[in-house]
Parts: structure tokens; C-alpha cells; sequence
């Protein structure tokens, strides 16, 4: 769903309106994406599905939609809106803490790694309140396990991922509060109380 939104924006609010614009380094991919033909980007989605079917799965999902198939697409997020939170009062939930994308990447990785933005994009979709604090730091053992680590898929996105977040050794990792909408106080608090719980524990270390 946010893969297809976010190409609707780009295609039909962004790159009209930015035209003779500099444009951000970090959305050079992006943008360059949104501008091939559908017809050349199932081609690409079909060259890569066995080598890195998440990014296959992106690039198909980018073709430009109708105004029917935008209000689909709203409607579909909508009921997924619905859905999570009728799970999340099922399971009596008041907060949940979450991962976020981190540490922060090297200059030029942003705009290449999409599929990070999972973890926090997911909340700006449902429109829950939800914010990172910063618990630990990147350690040198951290480093070290980076070396071996072929992450779940093994495809780009993770082989990217290790390229953008090496040599980051003292930077900070945080973790995602979210609350349900209109919580927002609550969802203040619960980060207030992991920051105190967090700065409590370093003291101690």
C-alpha cells in the first residue's frame, strides 16, 4: 500500500511541480524509477524477481494507478486501519514498543534503501502516534557481527543495508513507541519512561 501511494504522489504531485527544481541526491533512484514506462518496469520487476523478489515486488507495484484505483487503494488502507486496531484492543495493548531503522546510514544510503523505512512508514500509514528513542549505541562486537550477516533475504536490500550502517561504531540505536490515534500524550509518556529506563541502566554499566 505505501508503495503504491508513495508512487502516486511522486508521479503525479511531485514530479509535475518539481520541474526545473534541484533535485535531492537521496531521490535520484526513486525518481528515476517513477518516471519509466509501466511496460519497462514489469520488465525490470520479472530481470530481478529471483535475485531480490522484495525489490521486484516494489518496482512491479510502482506502475501509475487511475482516480478509481487511488480510491481502492484508500479504501484498502482504511480497512487495514480498522483492522490493526480491533487486533490491538484484542490483545489489550496500552502502547507497544517497536524497532526502528538505525543506526543512522552514510551519506548517499537513504535514498537506496526503501525497504527500511518498514519499520516506521508502517505507523505513518495507520496514522499512529509514534516516536524513536535512543536506548544503546553500536558497539564494536556489533561491528564485528556485521561482517556475517546476510540478513533474512539476502538480496540487496540487506546486502545495501550492511553497506550503509558500517563503520558506525558509538552512533545510536533507537526503538519505536506507538500508541493508538489520539494518544498522543500516551505515547509521549511511554517514550519518556523508556528514555528514563535506558538512561538508568547505561548508569549502571
Amino acid at each position: 500500500m505505501n508503495t503504491k501511494g508513495t508512487v502516486i504522489f511522486t508521479a503525479l504531485v511531485f514530479l509535475p511541480f518539481s520541474q526545473g527544481e534541484p533535485a535531492d541526491p537521496n531521490l535520484k533512484e526513486l525518481l528515476l524509477m517513477a518516471k519509466l514506462p509501466d511496460w519497462l518496469k514489469s520488465l525490470l520487476s520479472w530481470i530481478i524477481r529471483s535475485t531480490s523478489p522484495r525489490l521486484s515486488k516494489s518496482v512491479r507495484s510502482m506502475k501509475e494507478k487511475s482516480v478509481s484505483q487511488l480510491w481502492k487503494l484508500h479504501a484498502e488502507t482504511e480497512g487495514y486501519c480498522h483492522e490493526f486496531i480491533a487486533e490491538w484492543k484484542r490483545l489489550n495493548l496500552d502502547v507497544m514498543l517497536c524497532p526502528a531503522l538505525g543506526p543512522a546510514f552514510k551519506i548517499g544510503f537513504p535514498g537506496k534503501y526503501s525497504g527500511g523505512t518498514s519499520y516506521t512508514i508502517l505507523y505513518n500509514v495507520l496514522d499512529f502516534p509514534a516516536g524513536v528513542v535512543p536506548v544503546t549505541t553500536v558497539t564494536e562486537k556489533d561491528e564485528e557481527d556485521l561482517k556475517t550477516l546476510r540478513g533474512h533475504y539476502n538480496d540487496l536490500w540487506d546486502r545495501t543495508f550492511i553497506k550503509a550502517v558500517e563503520g558506525a561504531i558509538g552512533l545510536p540505536v533507537a526503538v519505536q513507541c506507538v500508541a493508538l490515534p489520539w494518544q498522543d500524550e500516551l505515547c509521549l509518556r511511554f517514550m519518556k519512561e523508556v528514555e528514563k529506563l535506558s538512561q538508568e541502566k547505561q548508569r549502571y554499566c
